[in-house]
């Protein structure tokens, strides 16, 4: 995750003198195919867990398949969760689903603060929050927020307005939304091929997203990125948004 340095400097990689650590909790939301959450497992401590959730069980199980033949995964947890339902949709919150699967992976000796249990020190959303309908925007905020650690940071990365398959998608593939972004507009949101989503982002409507949602900013850009197609010799260029927001620590 050469994006997020404030994991792998600070959270994964980081070495410590003190002989007894609570151990850190990595969050990956929306894991996939675990691709985000695998070079963090290659490379952290012993005193890091990284857990993982995605709301396909699909997802889940090629991710738990993918980490445990490409590394120990020992510090690693895997489940299914969507932090865009409503209390009435699910019988457990998102918070309760992500403690549980902490204390899966803790021991007693691991264990110093029980209210730490489940609250995460770094979570990971990237391109997951496109996918989300506008509408279950909010609730998937507030259930990340309260998922995450006083002080923990949540690392963002998403696709941002005019990235190139947004300049692709065809207005057919458009749908429309009662929700609004920053700037008045529509959400620029569309329809795959396979009926999943794909929203397009400016800065001023993640700062909003994440500010409405009690995170504090700690960075916030446009991150552009070149792709080579070597079967055609075409250079792609893509949008992004990238962003670092905190959780106050009071």
């Amino acid at each position: 995750m050469k994006c997020f340095p404030c994991i792998l400097n600070h959270y994964a990689l980081e070495n410590s003198n003190q002989l007894e650590r609570p151990k850190r909790l990595v969050l990956e939301v929306g894991c996939g195919s675990g691709s985000s959450c695998l070079p963090i497992l290659r490379n952290c401590t012993e005193d890091t867990i990284i857990l993982a959730c995605d709301c396909s069980s699909k997802a889940v199980d090629v991710c738990k398949s993918v980490i445990e033949s490409s590394t120990n995964s020992k510090n690693f947890g895997a489940f299914v969760s969507d932090p865009s339902l409503e209390s009435d949709e699910s019988d457990t919150s998102f918070a309760q689903d992500v403690k549980t699967a902490h204390m899966l992976l803790l021991t007693e000796e691991t264990i110093t603060n029980d209210d730490d249990i489940g609250l995460a020190d770094i979570v990971l959303m990237v391109f997951v929050l496109s996918a989300v309908p506008p509408k279950r925007v909010p609730r998937f905020m507030k259930q990340i927020y309260d998922a995450t650690k006083l002080g923990g940071k949540v690392c963002f990365r998403d696709y941002a307005l005019y990235d190139l398959p947004m300049m692709r998608f065809k207005e057919t593939h458009s749908i429309y939304s009662t929700c609004a972004d920053f700037d008045g507009e529509t959400p620029r949101l569309y329809e795959r091929g396979d009926g999943t989503l794909s929203r397009f982002f400016s800065l001023e409507t993640v700062r909003d997203l994440f500010e409405s949602a009690g995170f504090i900013m700690e960075e916030l850009r446009y991150a552009t990125v070149f792709n080579d197609n070597r079967k055609t010799g075409e250079r792609l260029k893509r949008a992004f948004v990238h962003a670092v927001f905190r959780k106050p620590e009071d």
